[in-house]
């Protein structure tokens, strides 16, 4: 997969497409999908680890996130091909924002991801999101309204271990004025590696209360919602009874 496909979003794009050159060696269904312009250096140097079977370390791309606080440059829609595979996702209403490299103090005493350091590209990916439908910090800064997580559900189900890097899909499971459901599927070379499922309010800091969201907020969120949410969402933890 090329640079430019592992950050991409569903489809809810615009503009005049620039195709990318054709892939020789695979038939390439010509799908158009946005990537984030602002982005396009950090992914870049994603895909140089991945392609040297290196990890990042401190110095790798995102260094935090510390970029998306920044925000050198405003987020703009830009247009390439993608293959079969991104057109099913698309077709589902996966949104594909971010890609991040496993760092080296992020692994545990087992020599893999630990478990609280899932949670970190998984939380960068909702900053992403959140810009997308236009309730990200620029909102906050310009508002005072925030989006507030409280209540998050995470899977792991295989562990991930160097050199890697971590794909986060995204799906939107529900929407009201007030609130939105929401999850990330983290993959590590396509293997589904972890899940984390999220529900987040929209809460008016100046008035310490939640409200509704903005009307384009809210369409658009109606708008990505997937038609079937997946099995796993929703679930309860416990035991079976004897």
């Amino acid at each position: 997969m090329g640079a430019a496909a592992t950050t991409c979003t569903g489809g809810y794009s615009s503009g005049s497409p620039a195709e990318a050159a054709p892939d020789e060696s695979r038939q390439r269904e010509p799908v158009l999908v946005a990537v984030w312009d602002s982005w396009r250096g950090c992914i870049d140097e994603a895909e140089h680890f991945r392609g040297q079977g290196i990890q990042s370390g401190t110095q790798g791309p995102f260094r935090q996130c510390l970029c998306l606080r920044e925000r050198r440059h405003p987020l703009r829609p830009t247009h390439i091909s993608c293959s079969l595979r991104d057109a099913a996702l698309l077709s589902s209403k996966v949104f594909r924002f971010h890609s991040e490299p496993l760092q080296e103090q992020w692994l545990d005493a087992y020599g893999h991801l630990n478990e609280a350091f899932y949670l970190v590209p998984f939380s960068n990916t909702t900053w992403l999101m959140q810009d997308y439908f236009g309730v990200g910090a620029d909102y906050f800064a310009r508002t005072g309204c925030a989006i507030y997580t409280v209540e998050t559900h995470i899977r792991y189900l295989h562990d991930v271990r160097p050199p890697a890097v971590m794909d986060i899909e995204t799906l939107v499971l529900g929407s009201e004025p007030k609130k939105f459901w929401f999850a990330h599927l983290m993959r590590v070379n396509e293997k589904l590696c972890a899940t984390a499922e999220f529900m987040a309010l929209h809460y008016d800091t100046k008035a310490g209360r939640t409200t509704a969201m903005p009307g384009a907020a809210q369409k658009m969120l109606k708008q990505a919602e997937v038609a079937a949410r997946p099995d796993w969402v929703g679930r309860r933890l416990g035991l079976k009874k004897p």
